[in-house]
């Protein structure tokens, strides 16, 4: 099964919108632009080890890169700071690590 960015980004947005609450209005265009290019990274990086063309480790390090750069620029927008996007973030990677881990085959996210 391939991965999909259509398939799991409005997942990862529906889980951040969720766990944000009231303050996604105020971070929408910020979380949505942080949480696609999060979602493109888990996608790149999934697929680079599907094909072959990464290990797992690479992959996670790249995933690794993009949580944080998601979380930074979530913790500059929202109220609350860093513990309140390491809390967004993790709660859109929990809605796909499922689907993300079986489609790899690996435990990615």
């Amino acid at each position: 099964m391939a991965l999909n960015l259509q398939d799991i980004l409005p997942t990862v947005i529906g889980a951040a919108q969720r766990e944000a609450g009231q303050t996604w209005p105020q971070i929408r265009t910020l979380a949505e632009t942080s949480l696609r290019d999060l979602s493109q990274a888990i996608v790149e990086a999934g697929e680079g080890v599907i094909s072959g063309e990464a290990t797992a480790d690479e992959a996670r390090v790249i995933v690794e890169e993009a949580l944080r750069a998601a979380t930074g620029v979530l913790a500059a927008a929202v109220v609350g700071g860093q513990a309140a996007a390491q809390r967004i973030v993790n709660a859109a990677i929990a809605a796909v690590r499922q689907a993300v881990n079986a489609a790899i085959g690996i435990p990615l996210l």
